[in-house]
This record gives structure tokens, C-alpha cells and sequence, in this order.
């Protein structure tokens, strides 16, 4: 399980430090634009845990074949 915590207030902390750091001068603000409706944020939230399981298959199907170290998953 990840360590990450995905509660509203974590999401919101980790956008607002985030939108700190960014670099939204309005020459490059044009450059950083992404769609931030809910459908597309959870679009991409799905992508992104696709690829995590797909990731963890390729670790398994690579332990099971002697590759690399094994892992200690959390319990």
C-alpha cells in the first residue's frame, strides 16, 4: 500500500506547494496549462495506477525469474 496520503487535504496541501513553486509569469503561463476538471484528474489518476500495477507485474514476473533483489512488501 502507499505511504502517500490521497485525503482531500493532503491532495489540496501538495497543489497549493506546488502552485508555490510554479513559474506562472505570463510568458511561460501558457506552457504549463493542463486540464485540471475532475474527468481529467481522474483520467490521469487512472493512468498513472495502470502503470503502477503494470510496474509491480514486471517486479513479480522478475523475482520469480531470479532478477534482481526481492523486495520486503509492507505488510
Amino acid at each position: 500500500m502507499s505511504k502517500v496520503d490521497y485525503s482531500p487535504q493532503a491532495v489540496t496541501e501538495r497543489l497549493k506547494e506546488v502552485s508555490r513553486l510554479s513559474d506562472l509569469r505570463p510568458e511561460n503561463r501558457l506552457a504549463y496549462k493542463v486540464d485540471m476538471s475532475p474527468a481529467a484528474i481522474t483520467r490521469r489518476l487512472r493512468t498513472v495506477s495502470m502503470l503502477r500495477d503494470d510496474c509491480l507485474k514486471l517486479v513479480r514476473i522478475g523475482e520469480a525469474n531470479g532478477l534482481g533483489r526481492a523486495r520486503q512488501r509492507p505488510s
